[in-house]
């Protein structure tokens, strides 16, 4: 099968140039309303329709599965295959239908502010994870990044 699905990582500053290309030549753009709302609409041709997907991974999924061969974007945080929606597509749908495109990640910006080599830190996400998960890594002079949902996530 032709790749018909683009999952493209978004930055602090939103798209760079090669994804708002992707963007404008889509037929579809799927993602959560905070990063759909980044996009500015074209100077002109044809708008990508945006759709805001669904909460919830199962209801999300069955409206990607059902754009399965339109020119889709789907659009993820930072780096899709670190902790992001890329991973969770690639169990999903053959390698020959997607491509990805990362962006630097939160972890990886988060590491570069902080100044602490990335393969000296431990990386989690707690997104929709139980915060207890983080605390076989805690002791002194570990170094933790966690994704989490919001400020109430880690106990």
């Amino acid at each position: 099968m032709t790749a018909w699905l683009d999952i493209v990582g978004v930055g602090e500053a939103g798209l760079d140039e090669s994804a708002r290309h992707l963007v404008a030549s889509a037929k579809v753009v799927l993602g959560p309303k905070r990063l759909l709302d980044l996009l500015s609409p074209p100077d002109h041709g044809p708008h990508p329709r945006r759709i805001e997907w669904k909460s919830g991974l199962d209801a999300m999924l069955a409206q990607l599965t059902a754009l399965r061969g339109t020119p889709t974007i789907v659009l993820a945080s930072g780096d899709p295959m670190w902790f992001g929606i890329g991973a969770t597509l690639a169990k999903r749908f053959d390698a020959t239908e997607f491509r990805v495109h990362p962006h630097p990640s939160a972890f990886q910006l988060a590491a570069a502010r902080l100044r602490w080599p990335l393969q000296h830190v431990a990386t989690l996400s707690l997104h929709g994870r139980p915060g207890e998960l983080i605390q076989p890594h805690l002791a002194p002079g570990n170094r933790i990044l966690a994704m989490t949902s919001d400020a109430t996530t880690a106990p």
